[in-house]
Protein backbone atom coordinates (compact mmCIF):
# COMPACT_ATOMS: atom_id res chain seq x y z
CA UNK A 1 0.00 0.00 0.00
CA UNK A 2 1.30 3.41 -0.70
CA UNK A 3 0.57 6.64 1.59
CA UNK A 4 -2.61 7.12 0.40
CA UNK A 5 -4.22 3.72 1.34
CA UNK A 6 -3.91 2.97 -2.31
CA UNK A 7 -2.58 -0.07 -3.80
CA UNK A 8 0.03 0.89 -5.90
CA UNK A 9 0.06 -1.00 -9.90
CA UNK A 10 3.11 -3.18 -10.58
CA UNK A 11 6.25 -1.47 -11.32
CA UNK A 12 8.86 -1.99 -14.05
CA UNK A 13 11.88 -3.32 -11.99
CA UNK A 14 14.16 -1.26 -13.59
CA UNK A 15 17.36 -2.57 -11.55
CA UNK A 16 17.52 -5.68 -13.14
CA UNK A 17 19.37 -5.83 -15.96
CA UNK A 18 18.06 -8.59 -17.32
CA UNK A 19 14.65 -6.51 -17.11
CA UNK A 20 16.62 -3.95 -19.17
CA UNK A 21 17.65 -6.41 -21.64
CA UNK A 22 14.15 -7.52 -22.45
CA UNK A 23 12.66 -4.29 -21.82
CA UNK A 24 15.08 -2.74 -25.35
CA UNK A 25 15.25 -6.57 -26.96
CA UNK A 26 16.58 -7.00 -29.77
CA UNK A 27 18.75 -3.67 -28.95
CA UNK A 28 22.07 -4.20 -27.28
CA UNK A 29 22.03 -3.25 -23.39
CA UNK A 30 25.23 -2.68 -21.42
CA UNK A 31 24.51 -1.87 -17.42
CA UNK A 32 26.91 -0.02 -15.03
CA UNK A 33 25.97 0.71 -11.12
CA UNK A 34 26.74 3.62 -10.05
CA UNK A 35 25.71 4.74 -6.49
CA UNK A 36 24.84 8.28 -4.88
CA UNK A 37 25.39 9.24 -1.23
CA UNK A 38 22.85 11.09 0.81
CA UNK A 39 24.34 12.57 4.32
CA UNK A 40 23.97 14.24 6.80
CA UNK A 41 25.23 15.01 10.55
CA UNK A 42 22.06 12.54 11.79
CA UNK A 43 19.17 10.89 9.85
CA UNK A 44 16.52 12.85 11.70
CA UNK A 45 18.38 16.52 10.59
CA UNK A 46 18.69 14.65 6.97
CA UNK A 47 14.98 14.06 7.08
CA UNK A 48 13.81 16.89 8.25
CA UNK A 49 15.45 19.19 5.69
CA UNK A 50 13.84 16.80 3.10
CA UNK A 51 10.51 17.07 4.63
CA UNK A 52 10.86 20.95 4.86
CA UNK A 53 12.29 21.36 1.46
CA UNK A 54 11.82 18.28 -1.14
CA UNK A 55 8.85 19.03 -3.45
CA UNK A 56 7.84 14.82 -3.09
CA UNK A 57 7.48 15.46 0.34
CA UNK A 58 5.71 18.62 0.52
CA UNK A 59 2.80 16.77 -1.69
CA UNK A 60 2.49 14.25 0.87
CA UNK A 61 2.10 16.57 3.51
CA UNK A 62 -0.66 18.60 1.88
CA UNK A 63 -2.35 15.10 1.63
CA UNK A 64 -1.73 13.13 5.03
CA UNK A 65 -1.20 16.36 7.61
CA UNK A 66 -4.70 17.37 7.24
CA UNK A 67 -5.78 13.72 7.31
CA UNK A 68 -3.83 13.27 10.85
CA UNK A 69 -1.30 10.50 9.40
CA UNK A 70 1.92 12.92 8.13
CA UNK A 71 3.36 12.39 11.95
CA UNK A 72 3.37 8.74 11.53
CA UNK A 73 4.82 8.94 8.08
CA UNK A 74 7.86 11.20 9.32
CA UNK A 75 8.35 8.94 12.07
CA UNK A 76 8.44 5.81 10.13
CA UNK A 77 10.74 7.20 7.24
CA UNK A 78 13.17 8.35 9.84
CA UNK A 79 13.44 4.98 11.31
CA UNK A 80 13.96 3.64 7.73
CA UNK A 81 16.84 5.91 7.46
CA UNK A 82 18.44 5.55 10.52
CA UNK A 83 18.57 1.62 9.84
CA UNK A 84 20.07 2.25 6.76
CA UNK A 85 22.90 4.84 8.15
CA UNK A 86 26.07 3.35 6.82
CA UNK A 87 27.82 6.21 8.96
CA UNK A 88 27.79 5.74 12.66
CA UNK A 89 29.09 9.20 13.52
CA UNK A 90 26.96 11.00 11.01
CA UNK A 91 24.24 9.92 8.63
CA UNK A 92 25.18 8.40 4.80
CA UNK A 93 22.97 6.43 3.08
CA UNK A 94 23.91 5.15 -0.54
CA UNK A 95 21.12 4.89 -3.28
CA UNK A 96 21.95 2.45 -5.76
CA UNK A 97 21.70 3.01 -9.56
CA UNK A 98 22.12 1.54 -13.13
CA UNK A 99 23.19 3.51 -16.01
CA UNK A 100 22.19 1.71 -18.91
CA UNK A 101 23.42 2.31 -22.71
CA UNK A 102 20.85 1.10 -25.36
CA UNK A 103 22.52 0.45 -29.15
CA UNK A 104 20.83 -0.48 -31.87
CA UNK A 105 21.18 -4.56 -32.61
Amino acid sequence: MNGLGDTPAPRVQWGDPAVLEGLFAPARVSVRAEGLAFIGPSARAWATDQFADHPGWAAARAVLEPAGRWEDLTARAIEILEAANEDPAAFRTTSGYLIATIEPA
